[in-house]
């Protein structure tokens, strides 16, 4: 059967933030051939190509985006084999992140536990370098496959549409616990070393607790996810920005709130915005920042993508302002036809 290109597709519902126009042209991919297909559709037409995996850590403009936009449906897990020591496990790039985190846990197998509830899919891991609470994709990947999108041929570098990655994991279920307080304090409150379940029920209540998760047993806010990277900065303005916050008090520091990063020091995006009028809470209007989460920017209802990008806009310069940061978004800008923020 071939593939079905439909028009002028809302893509709004397909995204966590639910902002965003329609979509020139979309199809949904479930085989690899599939995805030929719509590379030969695209080239016909010369049409940019844009592939949409869970909709998390992107906001698309309101005008929609004037290309072709492959939802990834690709599925299935495998596993191929061992190499030094490690089980290798192929996923498709359509399955959701935390589904192959179940599928590792479920098989004692570990590296991967620790980032438990991250939005998006399999494919979308790599590209976004996914990291958190002490474990990184960049740890476990051997090996991202895909097609590239001029030619149609398999490849494995340059521009492809990713298909399946291959992750290392550690059978035996040794657990990672963390050098972040939560993750510590939680191993801490144990009289036995935890279980890989026991670690991935521990990191989902943590992510609960800040509305960093799209879980549905958990509440769920319109949000890509943490908009914004914690900033690397000179060991000269750290000092002044240090000297600022120490001097002023108030909340959004406490803990461990910067740290060594080479010659330069990074420090958390969080502490910034709180400290540059932008706390917990804090509303303009349809968008605001979440009440649990310093660094997820949500859509309150019915809020427009340029309204976003206005919000986002305020937000840096009053910690540019304040500190003389410039800080940096973590979310891909779809369809627009300049930088929006």
């Amino acid at each position: 059967m071939p593939l079905v290109f439909s028009l002028n597709v809302p893509l709004a519902p397909m995204t966590t933030l639910k902002v965003g126009g329609p979509a020139k042209y979309f199809a949904e991919i479930r085989t690899e051939e599939e995805v030929q297909e719509a590379f030969r559709f695209a080239r016909e037409k010369n049409l940019p190509v844009f592939v949409l995996g869970g909709g998390s850590n992107i906001v698309i403009a309101d005008a929609g985006f004037p290309g072709l936009v492959l939802r990834n449906e690709l599925k299935g897990f495998r596993e191929e084999g061992e190499a030094d020591g490690k089980v290798l496990v192929a996923a498709a790039s359509g399955e959701d992140w935390d589904a192959l985190v179940v599928y590792a846990v479920d098989r004692n197998l570990a590296g991967i536990e620790n980032m438990s509830g991250v939005p998006g899919t399999v494919g979308s891991a790599p590209v976004q370098n996914v990291a958190c609470y002490g474990q990184s994709v960049s740890e476990v990947i051997r090996e991202v496959r895909g097609v590239d999108m001029r030619t149609g041929e398999r490849k494995v570098p340059g521009r492809y549409f990713v298909t399946e990655v291959v992750v290392a994991l550690a059978p035996g279920g040794k657990v990672n616990l963390s050098s972040y307080q939560d993750v510590a304090k939680y191993a801490e409150s144990l009289d036995h070393a935890p279980s890989l379940m026991e670690v991935r029920q521990a990191i989902l209540a943590i992510r609960a607790k800040k509305g960093m998760t799209v879980l549905p047993e958990h509440e769920v806010f319109q949000s890509v996810g943490s908009f914004f990277k914690n900033p690397a900065v000179s060991r000269e303005l750290f000092e002044k920005t240090r000297i600022k916050i120490e001097t002023e008090g108030g909340p959004g520091c406490e803990g461990n709130w910067f740290w060594e990063q080479g010659d330069k020091v990074k420090m958390a995006a969080a502490c910034l915005l709180e400290r540059s009028g932008f706390p917990k809470g804090q509303a303009l209007g349809k968008v605001g920042i979440s009440p649990k989460h310093s660094l997820a920017v949500v859509n309150l209802g019915g809020a427009t993508a340029a309204e976003v990008a206005g919000f986002v806009k305020s937000v840096r310069a009053a910690v540019r302002e304040k500190f003389g940061v410039e800080l940096e978004p973590e979310a891909e800008a779809v369809g627009f036809a300049e930088a929006p923020w």
